[in-house]
């Protein structure tokens, strides 16, 4: 990779982006643009926990106005190309691009485009870098080898964000400033790891001094709490600090027991409020995604007493409410896909029988996991009234007729035909899978959140309870 080049592409932002308009607007982004060769007739921008939404007109033009509180960067999204541009309450901004050379293609313009013209610089930069140094051969050098082309990179995300300095708002350079410091101290801190796994090696001798470059990195900064390689760097040691203290009681924790132990250590871990606040939320917030259909009573005691945060607890409770529909005992919502043969199979098909749903994709490794144990499962219990429905939330067709027919999967096999975005994520709130639900004989949850099948004893024991229309069906699992 020529370095050399991609710095001369940054002069060139740093050229171009002193040209801006006068013109404003109140507060609030008033965005427009012009696509060639559009990848879809929509334009979605995302942005502060919201999106909106703006039609193409026939002539590939757009616009719309966009409630802008604050300053930040935001996201267009237009088919499956992403690009994030920055803007201001205030700004009018026009973006411009050819669908089918999207990252290369993007020209802003309009009261302050410098930060946004940037941000499209970098990407490809940090495109660049994924291209000539991917996860798989960064990880394959040795330690001394690995700091030298670590230390090189990061030096090479600094010198352009310097030259650029002049051309974009002062917070989007403290935020990528931030953003440098903590991908290059991350690199570092997971070497040992991704080593040891990428070169099949878990005795690589680490030197005393590798970490030594990092030691005065900050790990509670208040003023990364929106950097997400920050983020991604202190969660990372939180989630470490978590499996170490099983590791010492030589315990393999349930799920639960894992994410209570995780507001535990967030809670002790952090010693600036600010900042054990956002990774209690994080923790709490990871804890209502996966069990909100479980009491969790005792984790919103445990957060409420450790944050002072009102805005973070109301969010949450809002959250935790929004899974009530999918309580044991509530009607199961139904939905209809297409199998094999191309025919519609609905949930409510099997009213009368109980229903093991199975949501899963083919590129899901943990999916692919439960399989065998699924497997056995269903001929463990095929003298039960019983269906087995594994639901694909595959973007493709092809790989997953292909690995149904090649591998045998048996029960009921259907797909979404619209990947993730589909009605069964959206109404049972699948944010991972695998996900298990299981549907007793009136068409009502037993379980929103169900034992996977490597559980058999609880998966066993929740199914015969339903089958038995026995208390058992509300087995509690936390």
């Amino acid at each position: 990779m020529r370095y050399s080049l991609i710095l001369a592409a940054f002069s060139l932002v740093h050229y171009s982006c002193n040209q801006e308009s006068n013109e404003s607007v109140p507060a609030g982004l008033r965005l427009s643009g012009q696509i060639t060769n559009p990848l879809d007739s929509l334009v979605i921008i995302y942005h502060d926990k919201r999106d909106d939404t703006l039609t193409l007109a026939e002539d590939g033009t757009f616009s719309g106005y966009i409630e802008l509180l604050k300053n930040g960067r935001l996201s267009l999204k237009n088919g499956d190309e992403r690009t994030a541009f920055y803007a201001v309450p205030g700004d009018s901004l026009h973006i411009s691009f050819d669908g089918s050379q999207f990252d290369e293609s993007i020209v802003y313009s309009g009261t302050s485009p410098g930060s946004s013209t940037f941000l499209a610089a970098k990407y490809l930069q940090d495109e660049n870098i994924s291209g000539s140094f991917p996860t798989d051969r960064l990880y394959l050098f040795s330690p001394s080898r690995f700091l030298e082309v670590s230390d090189s990179l990061s030096k090479l995300r600094t010198d352009a964000l310097e030259l650029g300095k002049s051309t974009i708002h002062e917070e989007l350079y403290t935020s990528l400033k931030l953003e440098n410091l903590y991908t290059w101290a991350r690199s570092l801190k997971i070497y040992p790891e991704y080593a040891a796994w990428f070169q099949q090696n878990d005795s690589i001798e680490i030197p005393e001094n590798f970490m030594s470059s990092i030691a005065d990195v900050p790990f509670e900064n208040s003023d990364a709490l929106d950097v997400p390689a920050y983020q991604r760097y202190a969660e990372e040691q939180l989630h470490a600090e978590v499996n170490l203290r099983f590791e010492a009681r030589d315990q393999s924790p349930e799920d639960m027991d894992y994410m209570k132990e995780m507001l535990i250590c967030a809670d002790s871990l952090f010693t600036k409020q600010a900042v054990k606040e956002y990774f209690l939320n994080t923790a709490m917030k990871m804890t209502v995604d996966y069990f909100g259909t479980r009491d969790l009573t005792e984790q919103f005691a445990f957060f409420s007493s450790k944050s002072s945060n009102k805005e973070h607890l109301e969010e949450l409770e809002k959250e935790y409410a929004s899974w009530a529909h999918l309580a044991a005992g509530k009607v199961a919502p139904d939905f209809s896909y297409k199998n094999l043969e191309g025919s519609l199979v609905s949930l409510s098909d099997f009213k009368g029988k109980v229903v093991y749903v199975d949501v899963w994709a083919t590129w899901c490794g943990p999916c692919r996991g439960e399989i065998p144990s699924l497997h056995a499962l269903s001929e463990e219990m095929k003298n039960e009234d019983i269906v087995f429905m594994s639901v694909s939330v595959d973007d493709s067709q092809e790989d997953w007729e292909k690995m149904v027919t090649e591998d045998g999967l048996d029960g009921v096999q259907v797909i979404t035909g619209t990947g993730w975005k589909s009605k069964i994520t959206e109404d049972y709130k699948v944010s991972g899978i695998p996900r298990f639900m299981l549907i007793d004989k009136d068409g009502k949850i037993v379980s929103a959140d169900a034992p996977r099948p490597s559980e058999n004893e609880k998966i066993v024991s929740m199914m015969m309870g339903a089958l038995n229309n026995t208390e058992t069906l509300a087995v509690k699992l936390n």
